[in-house]
């Protein structure tokens, strides 16, 4: 019986056999995950299809330290305290990469003008495949800003 949660009647072996298997999909999915991050392209999907592809020398080459996964138990309230103190982590990154975002995209672009004035700008072309081309350029440019912004805070080189 679990008694962390009475109401699923598992046995410690089946529990084990869940966390066994946990383990190997985690790590089938940071496979799979490695293999698309290597090939130096960033894809772009829309209901499953790929609809754009940008070739991108410094995509993939990010090099990670391997997270070694580690499984211990715990009971109910240390997994609550557990997943609030990660998701407050990961809200204080978005924060950060948003703010990053903003100050970037309302900075001063060639010293007279705001780049958002560019953006604005270039959203109101006529021409659908310009107005395409100049968005991807656009989508691209703000990847690589943010990218040479995380370097920069996270300890990457120059």
């Amino acid at each position: 019986m679990n008694d962390d949660m009475p109401w699923v009647d598992l046995t410690p072996e089946e529990i084990q056999q869940l966390r066994t298997k946990k383990h190997e999909l985690t790590e089938y999915g940071k496979q799979k995950i490695r293999e698309l991050m290597n090939d130096g392209k960033l894809r772009f999907y829309d209901k499953g299809k790929e609809t754009f592809t940008i070739d991108d020398s410094s995509w993939g080459k990010i090099q990670t330290p391997e997270t070694k996964l580690e499984i211990k138990e715990m009971t109910h309230e240390e997994m609550l305290e557990e997943a609030e103190r990660r998701e407050n982590e990961q809200n204080a990154e978005l924060e950060d990469a948003q703010n990053g975002f903003v100050e970037w995209f309302n900075d001063l672009n060639g010293g007279y003008s705001l780049r958002s004035e560019w953006f604005y700008g270039d959203c109101e072309v006529e021409d659908e495949k310009t107005r395409k081309d100049l968005m991807y350029k656009w989508i691209h440019a703000a990847y690589v800003s943010g990218y040479n912004s995380g370097m920069k805070l996270y300890g990457g080189t120059e």
